[in-house]
């Protein structure tokens, strides 16, 4: 009984959210649109993240004053980490900080695909410091960084299949391997991702069935978490950075 009290819990949620963001596209002005869409997503990852986590657009940057392109969904640290910047709704996040990054458009196409990997790519070239720190009264020496996960959320796949797509998001392997993209999540199609199988794999995981909405975000919390904790930021180097 009460398995199926849970998945029909996860059904109600999954239509609740294909509804919100569908809404956006019945919307005629494309930057209101494109505005609805955005918040809908970011208000999803917000939802169901937890609590360590923070999503916002804005810029990542770095501690020699480099910045990525506006990113449209940061996931972010919201414990270790400070905001130089966080009004209105747009965050500047210490590119250490970062979890993960993800575009947000009405349709996922060939376009899409490789602008969002252009965006991704603007984050991961960014260079994060690491500093040592201190866990009961011991200082242990600086963590190596996670890579970054990278991502597209979309209303729905352009075509019926995910084949064309997936030959794209291969593609990018070899064309950028700073902007491959690890997940696309929609609220029609489902999600694919290349969490289980990685890199250079061309065989992601499709979840193309009822659900698949969910599915992805319940994956993608997985990944968050295997992922661990932000390395310590190395304020040395941001310090000599400003006073230069």
């Amino acid at each position: 009984m009460n398995k199926h009290r849970q998945f029909d819990a996860l059904k109600v949620t999954e239509d609740f959210w294909r509804e919100r963001i569908a809404a956006a596209s019945i919307i005629t002005h494309p930057t209101a649109k494109g505005d609805v869409a955005e918040v809908a997503w970011r208000d999803l990852l917000s939802k169901y993240l937890p609590d360590r986590y923070k999503v916002s657009c804005g810029f990542v940057v770095s501690a020699d004053n480099q910045r990525s392109h506006q990113i449209d969904a940061i996931v972010y640290d919201n414990t270790y980490t400070p905001l130089f910047f966080g009004e209105h709704g747009l965050s500047c996040v210490p590119a250490e900080a970062v979890y993960a990054v993800f575009e947000i458009k009405q349709e996922v196409n060939a376009k899409h695909i490789r602008y969002a990997s252009k965006q991704a790519s603007s984050v991961r070239d960014l260079r994060r410091t690491s500093g040592m720190y201190t866990v009961d009264g011991e200082l242990r020496t600086a963590k190596a960084h996670f890579p970054i996960i990278a991502g597209l959320m979309a209303h729905k796949i352009s075509g019926r299949q995910w084949n064309r797509q997936v030959q794209v998001l291969n593609a990018l392997q070899s064309e950028n391997v700073l902007g491959t993209l690890d997940i696309v999540i929609t609220a029609k199609n489902g999600s694919v991702d290349y969490f289980e199988s990685g890199f250079p794999e061309t065989n992601p995981t499709i979840n193309s069935n009822k659900g698949g909405l969910m599915l992805g975000v319940l994956r993608l919390i997985r990944a968050l978490q295997i992922q661990g904790t932000v390395p310590a930021v190395d304020w040395n180097d941001w310090i000599s950075h400003l006073e230069s």
